[in-house]
């Protein structure tokens, strides 16, 4: 699976709201070239568990969930430190439209 520049979703909740809810309301705020896919991770959950999600927006489903890391510097099992500063070794929390080639 290609997926080129599209929404990138970092959260530590989501609020009540589905990620498919949240998803279509991102995608009218940023805009982005891909409306395909949006990308969710997850760091209320443990880095043991399953927390990457890509959503196919054509048909409202989870099509891949995966385990995802986070710095070294935003915990051990949790990720509970966040940061945007260069060289914190720690994750950042936001949303962002990708503007490079994943697969």
């Amino acid at each position: 699976m290609k997926l080129t520049t599209l929404l990138l979703v970092i959260t530590t909740s989501f609020y009540g709201q589905s990620k498919v809810e949240i998803a279509k309301e991102l995608q009218k705020q940023y805009n982005p070239p891909n409306k395909d896919y949006v990308v969710f991770i997850d760091y209320s959950k443990p880095i043991s568990e399953e927390r990457l999600y890509v959503i196919d927006m054509n048909t409202s489903e989870t099509i891949l969930t995966t385990k995802v890391a986070h710095g070294i510097n935003s915990g051990k099992e949790y990720a509970t430190e966040f940061s945007n500063k260069d060289k914190s070794l720690k994750s950042s929390l936001g949303v962002y439209v990708t503007q490079e080639t994943y697969y």
